[in-house]
C-alpha cells in the first residue's frame, strides 16, 4: 500500500519556482552565447566624437573633452581645463561682469574660430565699453546639445561659474529625431526624449540589469522597438514639424520617423526650470531665438514663453537674414552662421544688453 507523501509549502514553492529559474538561466546563457542581446539599432557617433573632441558624459550624455587642441573641418578647436571652448576661466573678481552663453553648435561656433564666435564678439564689445572692468563671456555651447542638456549643464556646473547673465540659444536640436545623438544611444535611447533618457539613466537598478542581464536587455530592447513602431504609426511626427521649415533631412527616410529629442511640453518645462534657476541666483536671463538658413519667421515656445513670462528675448532672424545680403554670406551650411553672421549676433547682443540696461553702460 502506497504511502502518501505530504510536502511542506516551502518544498512546493521550490518545486514550482525551480523550473522557472532554470528556464531563465537557460535563456540567459543562450542569449549571451549567441549574441542576440545586442541592440537592433545604434546611433552613429557624432562628428566631434569621432574626431576625439567629445567625450561620453554620465550627467550630460556628452561634453567637450578638456584641454583639447585639434583641427575640425579646417578650424582649430581648443578647450580649457573645464572642457569649454576658449581661454581658462579665472576666479571671478568682485566687480567683474560674467556672462554664461549656453547653446548648440552655433553658440559653440562650428566652422569659425574661437575669437569669431558671437560670444567672443560680445566680450570685445562690452570690454571696449567698460575698459576699467573685466568682462568675461564663457562659451558653454556644445555641438548637438538640446535645450534640456544646456539646462542640466547650468544646474550641475554652470551656476558654479557665478554668471550675472545667462544667454540661451536653442531650437533646432530639440526638434531633431532621437537617433541623432551620440554612439551610446541604442534602441532604448531612440525611443526616449532627452528628459526621459536622463531619468532612465538615473535608475540604478535598471542600468545594472542592462549591463549584466542579456535577458533583461532583450526585453527592454523589444519594448523600446514597440514604442518606436507605435510612434511611426501615429501622426505625432507630423505635428512636431507642422508649419516650420527647419532642415531638409535628406538622410532620414520617410519610414524612419523617430520622436523629437525634446517634446513641446518638455520644452516649456525646460524654460520654466531655466528661469527659476536664474531667478533663484539673481541671474538675468536673455533668450536668443535662433534662425537657420531655411527658417521662416514663426511662433514657437521660445517666443511665447518670453512673452508670457516677460523674459528678455533677442530675435535672430533679421540679424541672419538681412536685406541686401546674400544667404551664402550669412551661412556656412544649413545651420551655422559665417563669421559675419556671428559678428552681427554679437553686436546685436551688446546693443540689446546696453540699450535695455541689463548691464551698466
Amino acid at each position: 500500500m502506497k504511502k502518501n507523501i505530504k510536502l511542506s509549502w516551502r518544498k512546493k514553492a521550490v518545486f514550482a519556482i525551480l523550473p522557472v529559474v532554470l528556464l531563465v538561466i537557460s535563456l540567459e546563457l543562450v542569449l549571451r552565447i549567441t549574441g542576440w542581446a545586442r541592440s537592433p539599432m545604434q546611433s552613429a557617433p557624432l562628428l566631434e566624437e569621432k574626431l576625439g573632441v567629445l567625450q561620453i558624459d554620465d550627467e550630460l550624455f556628452w561634453s567637450l573633452k578638456p584641454n583639447v587642441s585639434k583641427v575640425v573641418k579646417g578650424v582649430m578647436t581648443k578647450t580649457n581645463s573645464l572642457g569649454l571652448r576658449g581661454d581658462e576661466i579665472e576666479p571671478k573678481l568682485p566687480d567683474e561682469l560674467r556672462i554664461l552663453s549656453l547653446g548648440e553648435s552655433t553658440t559653440y561656433g562650428a566652422g569659425v574660430g574661437s575669437d569669431e564666435t558671437y560670444g567672443a564678439v560680445l566680450q570685445r564689445r562690452l570690454s571696449s565699453n567698460n575698459p576699467n572692468k573685466r568682462v568675461t563671456v564663457i562659451n558653454a555651447g556644445v555641438s548637438s546639445y538640446s535645450s534640456y542638456q544646456s539646462l542640466m549643464y547650468l544646474k550641475l556646473r554652470g551656476l558654479m561659474l557665478k554668471p550675472d547673465i545667462v544667454l540661451f540659444y536653442h531650437e533646432i536640436n530639440d526638434r531633431l529625431p532621437t537617433y541623432l545623438r551620440d554612439s551610446q544611444n541604442n534602441v532604448i535611447g531612440m525611443s526616449l526624449s532627452d528628459k526621459q533618457r536622463y531619468e532612465s539613466r538615473r535608475r540604478k537598478l535598471h542600468r545594472k540589469l542592462l549591463k549584466w542581464s542579456a535577458l533583461y536587455r532583450v526585453i527592454r530592447y523589444h519594448a523600446a522597438h514597440l514604442r518606436l513602431n507605435r510612434y511611426r504609426a501615429s501622426d505625432k511626427g507630423k505635428e512636431i514639424d507642422k508649419g516650420v521649415v527647419y532642415l531638409d533631412l535628406e538622410s532620414r527616410p520617410d519610414n524612419q520617423i523617430y520622436p523629437p529629442r525634446v517634446w513641446p511640453k518638455e520644452q516649456w518645462w525646460v524654460l520654466d526650470e531655466l528661469l527659476s534657476a536664474c531667478q533663484s541666483e539673481g541671474i538675468q536671463l536673455l533668450i536668443m531665438h535662433p534662425s537657420y538658413r531655411a527658417t521662416p519667421p514663426h511662433e514657437c515656445n521660445f517666443i511665447n514663453f518670453s512673452k508670457e513670462r516677460e523674459v528678455d528675448m533677442l530675435e535672430c532672424y533679421p540679424l541672419l537674414h538681412p536685406d541686401g545680403v546674400g544667404i551664402d554670406e550669412m551661412f556656412l551650411d544649413r545651420m551655422h552662421p559665417t563669421a559675419l553672421g556671428h559678428q552681427r549676433l554679437g553686436d546685436a547682443l551688446a546693443d540689446y544688453l546696453i540699450t535695455n540696461r541689463l548691464i551698466d553702460k
